[in-house]
């Protein structure tokens, strides 16, 4: 699989990381945004491609 070059992309997934690993360590109770980036990613994908 290719990384994509999209650089709003690649800071979507980088964020993605950074509220699950947050989540993960016990920073966050909840992981906050987690559905609206998810969202945001496949919306994004779904632009690129079309």
């Amino acid at each position: 699989m290719k990384l994509p070059d999209d650089k709003f992309l690649l800071l979507l997934i980088i964020l993605l990381g950074i509220t699950l690993s947050a989540f993960l360590y016990g920073i966050f109770p909840y992981p906050f945004g987690l559905i609206v980036l998810l969202i945001m990613i496949f919306a994004r994908l779904l632009s690129l491609r079309g």
